[in-house]
């Protein structure tokens, strides 16, 4: 699988909306009508991950043709973790796909996508998912600011 962490947001989007057609259709909907219109809200780091559960989705969806109705409706971080909504028709073997990414999320670091094996999730208050370099990186750099 490509390593797809280095990637610009909306280059990522753009391949992701266009080889997963119609599922991710709903990035064309106005924000009346989803979440999907502001894109993805997370980090690069799980670009990856995001690509491989739309990969098991997809193989889902050709066994079982009820479910071509199956739409992403918003994908975020919140809590540290990822966060995958979802509507129209799914079964369990989806659903468990879903909480099974959703899950390992919390092992990605969301900056770099290295899984480090162990939960990356630190802080209070605002919850972070960084390995240890990066959260380093992210605490000197608040470190800096404060000294400002």
């Amino acid at each position: 699988m490509k390593n797809f962490t280095k990637m610009k947001r909306s280059d990522f989007e753009k391949k992701l909306f266009e080889r997963f057609d119609p599922m991710y259709g709903n990035h064309k909907l106005p924000m009346t009508q989803t979440c999907m219109c502001w894109g993805l809200d997370h980090g690069q780091g799980w670009y990856n991950l995001i690509w491989e559960l739309s990969e098991k989705i997809e193989k889902e969806i050709k066994k079982n043709k009820d479910l071509e109705i199956f739409r992403v409706s918003q994908v975020k971080e919140k809590f540290g973790t990822l966060r995958f909504y979802y509507d129209g028709n799914w079964d369990d073997d989806i659903e468990s796909l879903i909480d099974t990414a959703e899950r390992k999320s919390e092992q990605i670091c969301e900056v770099c996508g290295k899984d480090t094996g162990k939960s990356n999730l630190r802080g209070a208050g605002w919850i972070y998912n960084r390995c240890d370099e990066c959260y380093e990186k992210l605490r000197r750099k608040k470190e800096r600011k404060n000294e400002n």
